[in-house]
């Protein structure tokens, strides 16, 4: 294969994909670096309540908020790459 034959299109999309991998990958890592790093350093975040007479609680946040948010990044991730691949199959 020339490098005449790769198209500038394949190219852009290989690229748009590193990118989102890139963001999704230090996103997803910052999040869980504090989801550790709280819990192993400061453990008394899982007792603390944030408004008087809130649901809203340290447990709350470790053990289902940002869990939860990094089933949806990788969801969102998963949807963008998918939607990506089927454009430039497409084509």
């Amino acid at each position: 294969m020339k490098r005449s034959d790769i198209s500038p299109r394949g190219s852009t999309m290989i690229w748009n994909v590193q990118n989102i991998s890139a963001v999704f990958s230090i996103v997803f890592l910052y999040i869980y670096s504090f989801y550790v790093g709280a819990f192993s350093f400061c453990p008394e975040i899982l007792t603390a309540s944030f408004m008087k007479g809130s649901l809203f609680n340290g447990a709350l946040l470790m053990g289902v908020i940002i869990p939860v948010i990094g089933i949806v990044l990788t969801g969102s991730y998963v949807v963008l790459a998918d939607r990506m691949d089927c454009e430039d199959h497409s084509r």
